[in-house]
């Protein structure tokens, strides 16, 4: 068997990925063969092109974020271009758990009118921000405010200037 016969012997797969309600094209659609590495991304034209399956019968996967994953049949029986035409996704929502939201706004405030009413030019951090913050020393905490800087050693702050 010669090798233009054996590396003859695999098939591509084309189309478009499209949204089932507009018909617009999704541009970087995932596009992969289930099973092996081989796969995709829809380009501006929301065209892909899989090149180098072996002939047989598989299954595609289509994901696009916000949409529903598709996943398709396809049956490779030759070593040809098989073009599947547009394949359409439903768009659907994203279901998430639920988001806290927390303000600070009382320790923040005090410090904003601290500095405010202050005769003289002040950077004042408030103790519930300095809490907050990942800071592994004072040293790194007050390297925060403006015109402050920290001189290092072992890669930790250790000293203010």
């Amino acid at each position: 068997m010669s090798f233009y016969t054996l590396y003859g012997q695999q098939a591509s797969i084309t189309g478009t990925v499209v949204d089932s309600l507009t018909k617009d094209v999704l541009i970087g659609a995932n596009v992969y063969v289930i099973g092996t590495s081989l796969g995709s991304a829809s380009d501006n034209d929301g065209s892909f092109s899989i090149k180098n399956i072996n002939i047989g019968s598989y299954k595609i996967k289509i994901s696009y974020i916000g949409y529903e994953t598709r996943e398709i049949t396809v049956d490779l029986p030759e070593a040809e271009v098989y073009d599947r035409g547009s394949i359409s996704l439903n768009y659907t929502t994203i279901d998430g758990e639920g988001v806290e939201v927390t303000a600070q706004a009382k320790g923040q405030m005090d410090a904003i009118n601290k500095q405010l009413k202050a005769k003289s030019i002040k950077n004042i951090v408030s103790s519930d921000r300095i809490q907050e913050l990942p800071d592994a020393n004072a040293a790194e905490t007050v390297a925060r405010v403006p015109g402050v800087s920290i001189r290092r050693e072992g890669g930790e702050g250790n000293k203010v200037v």
